[in-house]
């Protein structure tokens, strides 16, 4: 195949003369990539790194409350990773919860390593995409869901059924 620098899509595309069909294949990041495993007590929305949509890169199911989710990418120095969510019940706190396990922030780490912006209405795209201003630290919840799965606690707020966690 032959780069074709700025063609079509910055910065370019893969393709061969002539050919109506290619195959491309790639290799898996291996060690040079992250990895999260993230549940967020009842759907996650939107994963986005560094601005960019990876929502449909999620492995798991993004509608059961209990699934662990996981995402993986390659390391971009001061890119955010942010996953908004939604609790059904409009309460992150009591009734719902975000948890997280990433090789850059286990989760015993968690209340140290994320902050969200949350909202009673559905947050703008900035927000989702990890920008904007009035990002802070979430409320804790220790032992929040029973079971091991769910430990050391969970991030939320009281009253707020939409929220962007950010990590930082």
């Amino acid at each position: 195949a032959t780069f074709h620098p700025g063609r079509i899509w910055p910065p370019g595309t893969l393709g061969s003369e002539g050919m109506r069909h290619c195959v491309f294949r790639t290799k898996p990041m291996e060690d040079s990539g992250y990895r999260c495993d993230i549940k967020v007590d009842d759907y996650v929305r939107k994963v986005f790194y560094n601005g960019i949509d990876i929502t449909r890169l999620v492995a798991g199911d993004l509608n059961r409350w209990d699934a662990v989710r996981r995402a993986s990418f390659p390391p971009i120095p001061g890119a955010y990773v942010v996953v908004y969510g939604e609790d059904w019940k409009g309460d992150f706190f009591n009734e719902g919860g975000f948890w997280a396990d990433c090789d850059t922030a286990p989760a015993k780490e968690l209340e140290r390593s994320w902050e969200s912006y949350c909202s009673t209405t559905e947050l703008p795209i900035e927000y989702q995409q990890g920008e904007g201003v009035g990002w802070s630290k979430p409320t804790f919840r220790p032992d929040s869901h029973a079971g091991d799965e769910w430990q050391p606690g969970t991030l939320g707020d009281a009253n707020k059924g939409h929220c962007g966690f950010r990590m930082i």
